[in-house]
């Protein structure tokens, strides 16, 4: 494991921002209704000439709208601003500009306000292309430029002068004769269906600094309050860094968080480890969420993963809908196997293929079984490096004598857990996952005193019919063929689906599972796909490959020109898929 450096602590994040929580809800709910679900407020109502001014803001309803009303205008006092405000003919002042500071240390340009006089109203317009994260929203410095008068700031006032635009902050304009009007903040904002990640790299650093391995500096913090069941979070800092095999080359890249402390995002247990998947093949963008959702249906994984849909903005800068979810690892609540630094028979997380690193050594921290059906098998949780001489011999040997009961087809039951193996068999096969058939992102895990187990699976974003190495939906892509050149060689499939006793277990499972399968996959693409529906838009505004074929996508899925016809595709692909099962099996 690469040491994480000590992060920094950023100037720019040690304002007051860090004490914040989100206090907008999606829907129509006023800022006071907000915080008494438990929103809080980093902002401090200040008097205003001696009196007490109410943070009750109002808000335009917003179901049928793609932006959020974050009106500062308050309903409960509007009849007494007009009261109190000068008459327009006799009022000799007015607001010639306003716009949200760029001095506000989490955006990189001021952001301008639409100045109405008439109606005592500035308003705010905030996008993706022009955002400005909700924290600064809640403390923020505004500059304005005022005409024959002088202004002040009223109600929503934080302790150190900034503003609660979205819970009540107004301007008061005062002509040369002591009239004064009332004007109110009016802020909206765009806001789609999932969390947003706001994460700011040390000293403003750009994206591309991000090295494939090494950590940079980062805080970061979640913003929930456009997405139903899911919780904000404060600022976290920790470090981030690439992942990945050749997705790393590609423009719209995956990283890799690890916290300085463990935290629960997203619902997810306490943990430092999390991963940003880009998804730039999968123009569907919910693969592996589908897949998942599929195969925690199926009961003889030691774990399956969860991955949430989020839109990603680094520096305020939006990068795209990004898939949040669990890194891999042996821990109580992912992987929960027993863990040793010395006792050979203990936990191991192994993958296939995982050998691509020039450094790594053969027999210290991958090897080959005997017959070579499982090749480059490396040590992922303990690494190589990690484990004692005893531990490597120990595990070695047991997947070689697995090997000779697999390939000469006697006992190979009491090595592996033929359950775990069959139902992987399913999961690749339903999906034609083929890029992790006994290639990478293929694992294996052996508890203390247990048999091997396929998984966790991982890795669909080129399964459902979106490999451009696919051979064809017409034969079965787990069984490979008797050439070093092929795509997928021969591997331990080839000899259990040749086996009548497991191909009758095989078959038996499958038409156990297969319509809890095929019906989980529907409602799993509707789901997403309805949450997606306004994000998936702006992701594609920064990444304009719609329609066009990119990294190792299939002609077919490039061809698919709408993100409807992507997602119905993934339906209709494993409805064939399945039913050509049903008659092979």
């Amino acid at each position: 494991m690469k040491r994480l450096k000590k992060c920094l602590i950023f100037s720019l994040l040690c304002i007051s921002l860090c004490g914040c929580s989100n206090a907008n809800a999606p829907g129509e709910i006023s800022v006071s209704e907000a915080n008494s679900q438990g929103a809080s407020q980093s902002s401090e109502n200040l008097e205003n000439s001696g009196n007490s001014i109410s943070s009750t803001s109002s808000k335009s309803a917003i179901a049928t709208q793609s932006t959020e009303n974050l009106s500062s205008a308050r309903e409960s006092s509007s009849e007494k601003t007009n009261e109190s405000s000068a008459p327009s003919d006799l009022f000799a002042a007015s607001v010639k500009s306003a716009e949200i500071s760029a001095d506000n240390k989490l955006i990189n340009a001021a952001r301008p306000f639409t100045v109405d006089n008439e109606n005592g109203k500035l308003t705010a317009n905030i996008g993706y292309d022009n955002y400005v994260d909700i924290k600064t929203l809640q403390n923020c410095f505004v500059n304005i430029e005022a005409e024959n008068g002088e202004y002040s700031f009223g109600g929503a006032v934080n302790a150190d002068g900034s503003l609660d635009l979205i819970g009540g902050a107004t301007l008061e304009l005062t002509d040369k004769n002591g009239l004064t009007r009332s004007y109110a903040f009016e802020v909206n904002r765009t806001v789609c269906d999932i969390p947003i990640v706001n994460l700011y790299l040390a000293d403003g650093s750009d994206v591309s600094t991000i090295d494939r391995d090494v950590y940079s500096d980062m805080a970061f913090y979640i913003d929930s309050s456009g997405a139903e069941g899911f919780e904000s979070t404060d600022f976290l800092s920790g470090g981030i860094h690439g992942r990945g095999h050749s997705t790393w080359q590609w423009q719209k890249k995956p990283y890799r968080l690890k916290l300085s402390e463990k935290a629960s995002l997203l619902g997810f247990p306490k943990n430092k480890d999390y991963i940003l998947l880009a998804n730039y093949s999968d123009k569907s963008l919910i693969r592996n969420i589908t897949a998942y959702d599929m195969g925690r249906q199926l009961d003889s994984f030691v774990w399956t993963p969860t991955q949430y849909s989020v839109d990603l903005f680094v520096n305020g800068e939006y990068r795209g809908v990004y898939a949040l979810g669990e890194q891999r690892e042996i821990a109580k609540a992912k992987i929960n196997l027993y863990e040793s630094a010395t006792e050979p028979d203990r936990g191991y997380l192994l993958e296939t293929y995982g050998a691509d690193d020039e450094s790594l050594v053969n027999g210290k921290d991958f090897f080959t079984v005997n017959s070579g059906s499982a090749v480059n098998l490396t040590f992922v949780d303990p690494e190589g490096g990690e484990m004692t001489d005893e531990q490597r011999k120990f595990i070695i040997d047991y997947f070689n004598a697995a090997d000779d009961a697999i390939v000469n087809g006697k006992d190979y039951e009491q090595y592996i857990d033929t359950d775990s193996f069959a139902d992987w068999i399913i999961m690749q096969e339903l999906t034609c996952n083929l890029d992790c058939c006994y290639r990478r992102s293929c694992y294996f895990t052996k508890d203390k005193g247990g048999k091997i187990k396929m998984g966790p699976i991982w890795d669909f974003d080129l399964a459902f019919g979106n490999f451009s190495m696919d051979p064809g939906y017409d034969d079965w892509f787990t069984i490979g063929e008797d050439n070093e050149d092929a795509y997928i060689t021969v591997n331990w499939c080839n000899y259990l689906m040749n086996d009548e006793k497991f191909r009758g277990k095989i078959r038996e499972r499958w038409f156990e599972v297969r319509g809890r399968l095929v019906q989980t996959c529907d409602e799993s693409v509707d789901k997403n796909a309805a949450l997606l529906e306004r994000s998936q838009a702006e992701n594609y505004k920064v990444w304009d490959t719609m329609g066009y074929k990119v990294g190792y996508e299939s002609w077919q899925c490039a061809n698919l020109n709408t993100y409807s016809a992507n997602t119905e595709f993934i339906k209709n692909f494993v409805h064939t898929r399945a039913a050509w099962i049903d008659e092979h099996i």
